[in-house]
């Protein structure tokens, strides 16, 4: 394409700069000597800073145009002069602006305390810039951490193994457990830190904690679903297994096969989600009060028990009935079940 200024030669310079006020990549096309002109590219950056990159390089290397453009987007430090990428007071400003700028920061900053402390500051995930004595500095660590957890990815060895640090990293950041020392993930606070914060943390948590039931309750009752994470036993434990299918019903498939023989944890469920029935052992499957709890949820349920209940006249009645008046019919009787299994005096 013709370059404006060469191409028209009568363009004044102000229908240049009234060009790139609304559209600064208006630069791009313009004649050299206007991608020159101070005052246009000035007006261009303002608009976008990444007309920077039209700029003549004389324009890169002048603060203030740099400071322009990074103001308006952070992402412009790209084709800012190497000297002002290593400039703190434009790098901090363009991190600022967009914390993916950080990959355009001169190397020289990431082995400044300074520069490193209000990088992270602004977005934890700076440290893996930083420069190894850094990421292995308390302070610069507890700064990015506290702004992310997931910082401590890219935290020094050593400090993984600090148990403050790792606190305050799972604290933020559950999943941050992941990237914790292997003594940090058995120790006991940690990890119900970490599954508080994200249910799902349990998968990181050693063994001996993964059979723990306190910290297995704490997982569940964040995320049901965290449950296949739980040691085989406790995937068998009817209390576990009810608050991790009350968070998230998808916790069901991860229910050890004995309990589909529990006719208390059967019929808690099917309380709840009618269909689960498919899953309770042939036994119960025969269950007509089962069965009734089951339909009176969901009027589909009734497929799933055995070929003689099929044809029960009641069953039948109920699965007719809209699913909404069912259930209001059995809501009171599903209550005192369910309050007789926590209380233990189910008969």
């Amino acid at each position: 394409m013709s370059s404006i200024g060469e191409s028209t030669p009568g363009l004044e310079k102000q229908q240049l700069l009234e060009r790139v006020t609304q559209n600064g990549h208006a630069l791009q096309h313009a004649a050299g000597r206007l991608q020159a002109d101070r005052e246009v590219v000035l007006a261009a950056v303002a608009q976008t800073g990444r007309a920077l990159r039209h700029a003549a390089a004389g324009l890169k290397s002048d603060r203030e145009v740099v400071l322009a453009a990074v103001s308006e987007n952070g992402y412009a430090l790209e084709w800012a002069a190497v000297e002002l990428q290593r400039d703190r007071e434009l790098a901090l400003v363009a991190v600022s602006r967009n914390s993916g700028a950080l990959m355009y920061v001169g190397a020289e900053l990431w082995h400044d305390r300074e520069f490193v402390l209000k990088a992270v500051d602004q977005d934890g995930g700076a440290l893996q810039y930083a420069a190894a004595e850094l990421r292995g500095n308390r302070q610069v660590v507890f700064a990015a951490v506290g702004q992310t957890g997931r910082a401590l990815a890219f935290v020094g060895a050593q400090l993984r193994s600090d148990r403050e640090v790792v606190l305050a990293a799972v604290a933020q950041y559950g999943l941050a457990l992941r990237d914790a020392a292997t003594e940090m993930r058995r120790d006991r606070e940690v990890v119900l830190t970490a599954v508080t914060q994200c249910g799902c943390a349990l998968m990181y948590a050693l063994e001996e904690l993964q059979r723990d039931r306190e910290v297995v309750l704490t997982a569940v009752a964040k995320d049901g679903s965290s449950v296949r994470y739980a040691a085989a036993d406790l995937r068998s434990d009817r209390g576990i297994m009810l608050a991790a299918v009350d968070q998230d019903d998808r916790a069901l498939q991860y229910a050890a096969g004995k309990l589909w023989r529990d006719r208390k944890f059967v019929l808690a469920v099917v309380a709840q989600y009618g269909n689960a029935l498919q899953h309770a052992a042939v036994e119960l499957q025969r269950d007509r009060e089962i069965v009734l709890v089951a339909v009176a949820q969901n009027s589909d349920a009734l497929r799933h028990a055995t070929a003689r209940l099929q044809q029960n006249p009641t069953l039948r009645r109920v699965a007719a009935l809209n699913p909404r008046v069912s259930a209001l019919l059995l809501a009171a009787q599903h209550r005192f079940y369910l309050a007789c299994i926590c209380e233990e005096r189910f008969c």
